[in-house]
Parts: structure tokens; sequence; C-alpha cells
């Protein structure tokens, strides 16, 4: 019974690591696609880097950005709806 429940405890914790590791490089994944999309739509360039909002110059380019993003989860949120 014991050695059951020891190698139960050891998929369980395999198992946990296997979840943790997926987590850790889907957040990874998901912070540098943030990254990409605000270098494109705001700074005009491709990076992967966290750029300074400090270097944005004020300009119409940013309202739209906005809007457009707006527009994107709102689309999003409608998609979701009908599923």
């Amino acid at each position: 019974m014991e050695a059951m429940q020891s190698r139960r405890t050891a998929r369980l914790s395999v198992a946990a690591v296997a979840i943790g590791l997926a987590a850790g490089a889907a957040a990874w994944s998901l912070l540098h696609l943030i990254d990409l999309i605000t270098n494109l739509t705001l700074f005009g360039r491709v990076g992967f880097d966290a750029s300074s909002f400090a270097d944005l110059s004020p300009s119409p380019r940013i309202v739209v950005v906005a809007a457009l993003g707006a527009l994107i989860i709102a689309v999003l949120g409608l998609v979701k709806l009908v599923i």
C-alpha cells in the first residue's frame, strides 16, 4: 500500500513540475509577444526588448493604435459569446 502511495506521489510531483514548466514557458512567451506587438505598433520597430514609453513621442498614432486594440478586444469578446 505504501509503495503504491509513494508512486502516486512521485507521479503527481512530476506532473506538477511539468505543469509549472509549461506555465512558465507560456508566461515568458506572452511577455515577449506583448513586447513585440508594442514595438511594432507604437514604436515602428521589430524587437522583443521592453521599450520605455518615455521614448514615445505624442502623435495621432497612439490614438489609432489604442482604438484598434480596443476594437480587436471587442471582436474577440463577441466571438467568445457566439461560440
